[in-house]
């Protein structure tokens, strides 16, 4: 799997609210059943006072670089949490695999027909929104500055929002949902937040847990 090498700078979260975490009835029981699961390249987007990416090319190449960043992201945490927590241990189809097997899907597949091409129990798909609005100033010169060694700086002080979802094959619905917003002031690497955000959710799913 390809390794994205970004630096975690810093980091700084003062949490406003605490994540809504929905099990669908026997979810637990049900994703014991599981033994494959697929991490889907998050839907990203990024809310600006004024645009930093003069060109809508480079927009869309930075917001792609960030849907992979924080896939390979969800990846890590959630090998690491089948490695010493997950209660029903699972593989965790390849980033590269999976990514490889969406190439030539159309624009609107249906999430049973993802199950069929990946070939999974269940998929992960998630969905973020960072806003920021520290001056344009400083942000143009963090963003420039870092843009030729691969890192791109996120300053806000509103919110960053993630909603994630497991959907069950079988079943053909979601049988776990997570919404969760942070409120505050931090200036972080794209690394550093889905780091953040992913340590957070990766313990709070169904296969960490022993019984519904």
């Amino acid at each position: 799997m390809k390794k994205f090498n970004f630096i975690w700078i810093f980091l700084a979260l003062f949490l406003g609210s605490c994540a809504n975490i929905y099990f669908a009835p026997n979810s637990v029981s049900l994703s014991k059943e599981h033994t494959k699961i697929a991490i889907l390249p998050p839907k990203v987007s990024v809310v600006e006072r004024q645009s930093l990416i003069k060109e809508e090319a480079d927009k869309e190449e930075v917001l792609k670089q960030l849907s992979m960043t924080i896939q390979n992201d969800t990846y890590s945490w959630m090998q690491k949490r089948n490695s010493n927590r997950n209660k029903h241990k699972i593989e965790i189809l390849d980033i590269d695999v999976t990514n490889q097997k969406l190439k030539s899907i159309k624009p609107d597949v249906t999430n049973q027909e993802l199950c069929k091409i990946l070939q999974v129990d269940a998929i992960l798909i998630s969905k973020y929104s960072f806003e920021k609005k520290f001056s344009d100033g400083v942000s143009n010169i963090a963003y420039y500055l870092l843009l030729p060694t691969g890192l791109s700086f996120l300053a806000f002080n509103k919110h960053c929002q993630v909603n994630c979802s497991l959907y069950y094959c079988s079943k053909e619905k979601n049988g776990w949902t997570y919404d969760y917003m942070t409120d505050g002031i931090g200036v972080s690497s794209y690394s550093g937040l889905g780091n953040s955000l992913m340590k957070h959710f990766s313990k709070k799913t169904p296969y960490t847990k022993g019984r519904d």
